[in-house]
């Protein structure tokens, strides 16, 4: 046959099917891919079966393999594909499918960023890897620290510009208060030139190093925009730096935009060990995350590197009792809380990994260090990472209720904890971060509109594998009905149990904690009504 495109158009409409394809799916039911040597003699039984007005064409994919497209003007439904099955002699008969992306960044040192897989960010990177909001707005994240080298060469297409602002005129262009603030303000120097420092740079590089730039490392959110403020050396330069946060954000959300920046979330990597934030010396320090948290902004921290209970002890900010800070703990490659940081029931969210972190280094180096400061970041990159879904509702609530939206985004964050044993009894969430888990998650906000729904199936373990100190299983069901499951040992002993609740979008995907568990073989049943099915599985140790 001719492998031009041939089109046939067919009269008589008589009823219309939507163009619309529910988002999350990948079938384009407008277009078949059909197996046939005798295409040819199958015009016809085409066109009866399309006698609503639905024209297509066909086209060649393959000589050899005698395969072929089939372009429907508009999509069919699945009654008529199935007579197009049963009717034509075809070896092969097929909806098309969208492709999906699998997103890692070309940087050359992403394999020693071990907690790139551990976070399950590459899971979330096909769907978004940051930036912009879906209308088109820059994502801000805002970091105070003593240092930042705003010209490293992995980070510099990541800083803020203010583009209101005219360099170096010594005057206030845009009229949030400063004068020549191109990307930031140095607080110390009330100028827009920034000191370097390692730990800021690291910190800053942590949550927004540039991605696929062929270069380095990548930071949690590839193109996101960081909004740099050094020279935060003591409470009162923090507080000024909080303060100029607040008035861009303030200035965005009452210009709808035209001004200021849309700062999503700010972190600072510091603070002041045994000391509590109903102190009335201290007050204005936590006061200040009210404030930010009215605007929009959710606020990150750091715990202190001690291995101490803040509960007891006391820390700042982690002891701040706002709504809208999340103070984050450091875990290790096995998920338990890292040796030497703070811990506390009370006070501290969650945990992210702050152990080996490859990072940025001054004079557009790199380097590896560990603590707390690279936990918190690993959360604020993943807030700004969030702000990027493909969703209308995030956009419309930045404009209409950025306090709820701040609180559902720490709500997303917590809910997002995967349970560990060393971190259940230490930390308010019971976990660490998992990035893919709260992408899911992003569901309540974004009304089921940006991942695809869970697959389903009889029941089925699909596979098991280990992530730190969890077993995790992989599994499927045929709806969202609760399954119960039981792991034994080899004298059939109960070593856990629980229930779960099927997901209705994402993989279909539960933890289970076996810290101190002895290396030998364990014994999976998952339970659904009277069905059963099991696994056996032996876990590794580090």
């Amino acid at each position: 046959m001719n492998k031009n495109i041939i089109l046939l158009f067919f009269c008589c409409m008589s009823s219309f099917f939507s163009t619309s394809k529910l988002i999350g799916q990948n079938i384009i039911k407008e277009r078949i891919i059909i197996k046939s040597q005798k295409i040819n003699n199958y015009y016809y039984e085409l066109a009866s079966f399309n006698s609503e007005g639905n024209g297509f064409t066909i086209e060649s994919i393959s000589e050899d393999l005698s395969l072929y497209l089939i372009n429907f003007t508009r999509p069919i439904d699945d009654k008529t594909f199935n007579q197009l099955k049963n009717n034509i002699a075809t070896e092969y008969l097929s909806y098309d499918y969208t492709l999906e992306e699998r997103n890692r960044p070309n940087d050359p040192r992403l394999a020693e960023q071990w907690y790139i897989d551990f976070l399950q960010l590459p899971k979330v990177w096909e769907y978004t890897t940051g930036g912009k909001t879906k209308n088109g707005k820059d994502i801000v994240i805002a970091i105070l620290d003593t240092g930042i080298q705003v010209d490293h060469s992995d980070l510099k297409e990541n800083i803020y510009i203010n583009a209101l602002e005219i360099p170096l005129n010594g005057l206030d262009d845009d009229g949030n208060g400063f004068k020549d603030d191109i990307s930031g303000i140095n607080i110390q120097s009330g100028n827009g030139v920034h000191s370097s420092g390692f730990h800021g740079t690291w910190v800053t590089g942590v949550a927004g190093a540039r991605g696929n730039n062929n270069m380095g490392v990548t930071g949690v959110n590839w193109n996101v925009k960081i909004l740099p403020l050094t020279g935060v050396t003591n409470v009162s330069n923090l507080l000024k730096g909080y303060d100029y946060i607040l008035n861009m954000r303030k200035l965005y959300n009452q210009t709808n935009g035209a001004k200021g920046a849309l700062i999503v979330t700010a972190n600072y990597s510091g603070g002041l060990a045994e000391k509590f934030g109903t102190d009335p010396a201290f007050r204005p320090w936590c006061e200040m995350y009210d404030l930010l948290g009215a605007q929009g902004i959710v606020s990150v921290g750091s715990v202190v590197n001690a291995n101490v209970d803040i509960d007891i002890v006391g820390d700042l900010p982690t002891t701040c009792e706002s709504e809208f800070l999340i103070t984050v703990t450091n875990n290790d490659q096995m998920g338990a809380l890292a040796s030497g940081s703070g811990y506390g029931k009370k006070f501290v969210d969650i945990a992210a990994p702050g152990e080996n972190i490859l990072g940025l280094a001054n004079n557009n180096g790199y380097k590896a260090d560990e603590g707390t400061s690279a936990s918190a970041p690993v959360i604020a990159g993943l807030i700004g990472l969030l702000y990027s879904a493909d969703c209308s509702n995030l956009d419309e609530q930045i404009r209409t209720n950025p306090r709820a939206l701040a609180l559902e985004m720490k709500k997303i964050i917590m809910k997002s904890a995967v349970k560990t044993t060393s971190l259940e009894t230490r930390t308010v969430s019971g976990g660490h971060i998992n990035a893919f888990d709260a992408y899911v998650n992003l569901q309540d906000i974004c009304s089921n509109q940006i991942i695809k729904p869970a697959i389903k199936g009889d029941l089925k373990i699909n596979f098991v594998s280990q992530v730190a100190n969890n077993m995790v299983v992989n599994y499927i069901t045929p709806d969202e009905k609760e399954i119960e499951y039981y792991l034994h040992n080899p004298l059939g002993q109960v070593l856990k149990s629980g229930k779960i609740t099927p997901p209705q979008f994402g993989d279909k995907v539960f933890n289970i904690d076996i810290d101190n568990f002895p290396p030998t073989t364990l014994f999976l049943t998952i339970l659904r009504n009277k069905e059963k099915v099991n696994w056996n599985f032996i876990p590794f140790r580090k």
